[in-house]
């Protein structure tokens, strides 16, 4: 990770945005195969819904995308310590 991110971050804050786009992109868009959930009804033979580590402790409803992550009104402070 240092090798590929840090050489790109030239000021603390950069790093510490790239950081946070690491943490979201690996526990809210992730899917792991591990935290799947079984589930009755689903299209085609699937047995199975693919989950996220924020889905499976209860802190969201679905998978996001970045097109969502990156329109999704939030007060930056709060996400991104230092700016």
């Amino acid at each position: 990770m240092t090798r590929k991110t840090h050489a790109f971050a030239k000021k603390p804050t950069s790093w510490d945005a790239l950081v946070w786009l690491c943490l979201f992109d690996h526990n809210w868009m992730r899917l792991h195969r591990v935290l799947r959930e079984r589930v009755a009804g689903l299209p085609g033979e699937r047995r199975y819904r693919p989950g996220t580590s924020a889905r499976a402790i209860g802190l969201a409803e679905h998978v996001w995308s970045w097109e969502e992550f990156l329109t999704f009104r939030h007060y930056q402070k709060e996400w991104l310590p230092g700016l």
